[in-house]
């Protein structure tokens, strides 16, 4: 009796409104609604998130929600704080506890190459020392056994 039956994805009282499900992301209601499906989001179900193992869940509206230690849009940035070493911002950088070394090298005490050369070279005179004190000994040792007077 003068009730409009509307076509297929034509929905409401002029058949103006549309619903055309996508696979894999949509279906239709009843009433045109579109009905996003897992992992979609939002009035057309184009924010896309899916929760990723042991670095974040998906809230109600498709937002990604890092885990503890994860950071950054994609929850990749990661910092777990090191007790007396380092804390994280809130944005997941190193903040180092001793403000004198560098979140680039895990906020560790490391030596630079001029460093390394000094270190080996006063190694290698502290053992030329050692042997001449062995050599000086041995040498007196030596004399005093040719002369009686060492006695």
């Amino acid at each position: 009796t003068g009730k409009k039956i509307c076509f297929d994805g034509h929905y409401g009282v002029n058949c103006s409104d549309t619903c055309f499900p996508k696979p894999n992301v949509y279906n239709c209601s009843d009433t045109g609604k579109k009905i996003c499906l897992d992992g979609h989001y939002g009035v057309n179900c184009s924010d896309i998130c899916f929760p990723k193992p042991n670095a974040y869940n998906c809230s109600a509206t498709g937002k990604k929600i890092c885990f503890d230690g994860h950071y950054g849009v994609n929850c990749t940035d990661i910092c777990f704080p090191k007790p007396d070493v380092y804390n994280c911002s809130a944005a997941g950088e190193k903040i180092c506890l001793d403000m004198g070394l560098s979140a680039e090298n895990d906020c560790e005490v490391t030596t630079s190459v001029h460093e390394r050369k000094t270190l080996a070279l006063l190694a290698t005179i502290l053992v030329l020392v050692t042997i001449l004190n062995v050599l000086c000994v041995l040498l007196i040792v030596v004399i005093c056994r040719h002369d009686v007077q060492c006695s």
